[in-house]
Order: structure tokens, then C-alpha cells, then sequence
């Protein structure tokens, strides 16, 4: 799908030169959304979660899909100018790329991938979108899908993560279902990913945790609610075991 008109209705929004863009055409790959209905991020090609004239969100965080173009341009433009993005305006004012100084806000905006890419920490090649970011994943067209992350305590941090990582895998499905009727490209993405988080060994060790963790709550809640009662069932279950 092609950038072009996309480009040229945000540079006229604000009001800086066309080919000073050429940056965010850069950026767009890490982020994976859509210049038009490529995939369910549709007219978000920067997965801004500014809603905005009929938008809806397609994911746990509510990256927005927008209806048309001018909606799209309109929150990405919104966006930019809150306040919070000063180097990436500033940018798109002068078209001079400073990494360092485009650090801050680009992981503010999310993008850790990217800022990792400017500052040279990844691979850069003459493509846009070639250079892979330092977590486990793999590319998938234009989207980058992060892997497991395998750091972290083995009990407490396993066991957070091991929620975190089940809840994005049900909301994954939930996003693939709703990706088929628009990309198939989308819903391979997803169901990649979330075949890569049932292969993964160690979320089966968290889920262990959380299940057994679970198990102990509910014998101590039970035991906590029923007081001496709880003893008194123990043995009458124990008595009609040995009559029967």
C-alpha cells in the first residue's frame, strides 16, 4: 500500500515540509499499522491510540483503526502535537535526524525497537525495516513479532509474567478472529505469535506456578471460611469412606 497520500495530508496538517516525512516512513515498519486497509490498523501506519471520528480500538492497549484517511491524519497529527513528542516535531520541522535527541520520545511513544535501530544497536541495511530488533522474534511482512521475554525472577517474576503473557494470548486470539475478516496477512501475524507462546517451555513453568499457587489460595481460603467446620467435613468424609 503506498504512503504517498497519506503523507502529503499530514505534512499540510502540520504544516511542514513533505519530504521532511520521509522519516516516518522509516519508523512505520516497527510499529506494523496500516497507510490504508493493508491491515487492522486501518489508516494508523504509527498505531497512535488517539481515537477520533468513529475510530475503534483493535487490541489491549487501543491502538485505534480509523474509518478513512482523514481520520488517520487527524489523530496522528494530534498526537505528535500533545506535547509529549518535541523531537519528533521538531524533526518533521527541520528534517534533521538526531537519534539521541529522538531517543526519548520515540520510547515514550512505545517504539523501543526503533530507538534501539537509530542508535545503531541493531543491524541497519539499505531497507527500511531490516534492521531487527535485540528481543526474541522474527519479521512477519512489515511487522515485527516480539518472542517471549525469558528474564526476570524464576517463581515471582514467572509467575506474573505467566498472567501478562496468558491474558495477551487470549486477547491475541481474540484480535485474530477479528483480523481474519479484514487481512489474512494479520491473522497469520497473530497466530505466529501465539502458536510461538504455546511452544514456549517456559510459560509452561509459570502456568505450573499459577495453577498451584491458585490451588493453595482456595485450600486456605476454604479452610480460613470454614474454620473447626472444615475439620468436622475431613473426618465425615472419611467416615462414609469407610462405610462404603
Amino acid at each position: 500500500m503506498s504512503s504517498a497520500s497519506f503523507l502529503d495530508k499530514l505534512a499540510t496538517r502540520l504544516g511542514v515540509p513533505r519530504e521532511n516525512l520521509a522519516f516516518l516512513e522509516r519508523w512505520q515498519p516497527f510499529e506494523g499499522g496500516g497507510w490504508e486497509t493493508e491491515n487492522i490498523a486501518t489508516y494508523n501506519p504509527l498505531n497512535t491510540t488517539q481515537s477520533y471520528a468513529g475510530s475503534y480500538g483493535i487490541n489491549s492497549v487501543g491502538v485505534q483503526a480509523f474509518p478513512n484517511e482523514d481520520a488517520g491524519v487527524e489523530a496522528t497529527a494530534i498526537t505528535l502535537q500533545n506535547g509529549y513528542y518535541p523531537n519528533i516535531l521538531r524533526t518533521l520541522q527541520t528534517g534533521n535526524v538526531d537519534p539521541k535527541a529522538l531517543e526519548p520520545d520515540i520510547r515514550t511513544w512505545g517504539s523501543n525497537s526503533f530507538a534501539d535501530f537509530l542508535l545503531g544497536e541493531t543491524g541497519i541495511g539499505g531497507t527500511v525495516g531490516v534492521g531487527t530488533p535485540k528481543t526474541d522474534g522474527a519479521w512477519f511482512g512489515n511487522t515485527w513479532i516480539p518472542g517471549s521475554d525469558k528474564s526476570g525472577p524464576p517463581v515471582v517474576g514467572g509467575i506474573w509474567n505467566g498472567i501478562t503473557g496468558a491474558w495477551e494470548f487470549g486477547t491475541g486470539v481474540v484480535d485474530s478472529a477479528t483480523a481474519a475478516a479484514q487481512t489474512s496477512a494479520a491473522f497469520f501475524a497473530r497466530a505466529l505469535k501465539a502458536l510461538g507462546w504455546l511452544l514456549d517451555p517456559h510459560h509452561w513453568f509459570r502456568l505450573f506456578f499459577i495453577l498451584a499457587g491458585g490451588t493453595m489460595i482456595g485450600i486456605g481460603a476454604y479452610l480460613f471460611v470454614r474454620g473447626d467446620n472444615a475439620v468436622s467435613d475431613i473426618e465425615n468424609a472419611g467416615k462414609v469412606a469407610a462405610l462404603a
